[in-house]
């Protein structure tokens, strides 16, 4: 039987696509209780499907758009990156010197090494904590939103699912209804990230180290940005406190693995993690769905060469035109070709007198036709004129009159060539089996769209 072949598209938009950085987080040892909403997203790897679809497709379009954009020097990191980090304050974390241990290493991590602004928030029940941390999440919006930017957010701390929608509440204590004084010390983060989901501009990367983190994933907004939710749970599910076995822990190690890469995604930030610590597994979410997933891709920033690459490429011409091109291929592209083909694609434009900006990939997607042999046709087009002829036989009998048993019969130069089976009854008449022959397996072809700017 025919395997389905595949299909690839490639575009390119007007404007350049950022391609945004990767990391991974994992869980720790002592228990923290947290829980967040329900949703019917799909986290981008499934737990235990290595081979999930769309986990394959981000790696192919971000491995195409990397090797696009180096060649043409469409610029393709960020201009500025800006962490958050949220924690409770230290009368009321019980894991406070842990945490703050932990928060400590990070901080460093993203300053030294990768250049990231860092601020950390103290979370308090003087007042609501719901509404410092509305205002926290807002003013970090306000102060730092920009279509070339990246925002960071970053939770360490119980969490706990809520109501009969299971939001997540990020909570001080395993018990915050023990309070006694000031205002319970809970807050909502679905609440908290609307802005992030609803009117941000800039990319996000959401990092929860709590129980139940994927429960945050409550409703999505469609939108042309990435926004990834990295979750040191599965949905429902509790996570370690902090400590060597630690989701931030583990975060921490992969971060510094990975920076030695120079360029790496969310997905394998998310690999990496798993290495490290394998249960719970940690989860990526595709917060927005937009259906063309590109995973955020984390680099050492370096902020003089992104402005200078974006100051070459707003001096092009704008886009007055885009062209949408379709490769049927004979067999699925293989990442190191996809690389290859990323790299020469833009000097066959220069070539040809071309002019590009910029050129983006749509997906490579199986296509379902199936390839049909000469033999195969032959052998249809012969089964076809025999059913025409017995049918023109059968008008000329009587009503229910039989066909003769010899009637039934092929002839050597009838045969087909594939085993079906012609059969009479009758007041009927059926073809059985394949009117083709079986041809070689056609592999993944791919439909290319590429647009010139």
């Amino acid at each position: 039987m025919a395997t389905p072949q595949r299909s690839m598209c490639v575009t390119g938009p007007e404007m350049p696509t950022v391609c945004p950085p990767i990391l991974t987080t994992t869980p720790g040892s002592p228990r923290k209780s947290a829980s967040a909403g329900v949703s019917h997203a799909k986290p981008v790897i499934q737990p235990e499907d290595k081979l999930d679809n769309e986990a394959k497709e981000a790696e192919e379009r971000l491995c195409f758009q990397n090797a696009v954009e180096e060649t043409l020097e469409v610029p393709n990191g960020y201009l500025k990156v800006s962490v958050l980090l949220f924690k409770w304050e230290e009368k009321l974390d019980e894991y406070h010197e842990k945490h703050e241990q932990e928060i400590t290493r990070l901080v460093a991590l993203f300053e030294e090494k990768f250049h990231f602004d860092c601020r950390v928030v103290h979370l308090s029940n003087s007042k609501k904590p719901q509404h410092q941390l509305n205002r926290e999440v807002a003013s970090h919006i306000e102060e730092y939103d920009d279509p070339h930017n990246l925002l960071i957010f970053y939770y360490t701390g119980h969490g706990c699912s809520v109501g009969p929608q299971k939001k997540l509440e990020l909570t001080a204590t395993r018990r915050p209804t023990d309070n006694k004084s000031g205002k319970r010390p809970v807050a909502c983060w679905n609440e908290a990230e609307r802005p992030l989901l609803q009117s941000a501009e800039s990319d996000v990367l959401t990092i929860l180290d709590c129980c139940f983190a994927s429960n945050a994933v409550k409703g999505v907004s469609p939108t042309g940005r990435t926004y990834d939710l990295l979750a040191a749970a599965p949905m429902n599910e509790r996570t370690g406190g902090p400590g060597p076995n630690s989701f931030t822990n583990a975060l921490i190690r992969a971060l510094e693995d990975l920076v030695e890469l120079k360029r790496f995604s969310t997905l394998q930030l998310q690999q990496r993690i798993k290495k490290i610590r394998e249960t719970p597994t940690v989860e990526l979410w595709d917060r927005l769905e937009t259906g063309q997933y590109l995973p955020i891709t984390l680099a050492p920033l370096d902020r003089t060469e992104v402005a200078e690459k974006r100051r070459k490429f707003e001096r092009r011409a704008a886009e007055k035109a885009s062209l949408t091109i379709r490769f049927s291929l004979v067999e699925a592209l293989t990442i190191k070709q996809i690389e290859e083909f990323g790299r020469q694609l833009p000097e066959a434009c220069k070539k040809s007198d071309v002019l590009v900006r910029n050129i983006n990939w749509m997906g490579m997607k199986p296509s379902m036709q199936r390839g049909r042999s000469f033999k195969g046709t032959a052998g249809a087009f012969r089964a076809a004129s025999r059913i025409r002829r017995l049918s023109n036989a059968s008008t000329k009998r009587g009503p229910g009159q039989k066909i003769s048993p010899t009637s039934n019969k092929r002839s050597s130069s009838e045969s087909l060539l594939s085993p079906e089976v012609l059969t009479m009854e009758p007041d009927a008449m059926s073809l059985s089996g394949d009117t083709e022959a079986p041809s070689a397996p056609p592999s993944p072809h791919s439909e290319t769209v590429s647009e010139a700017h």
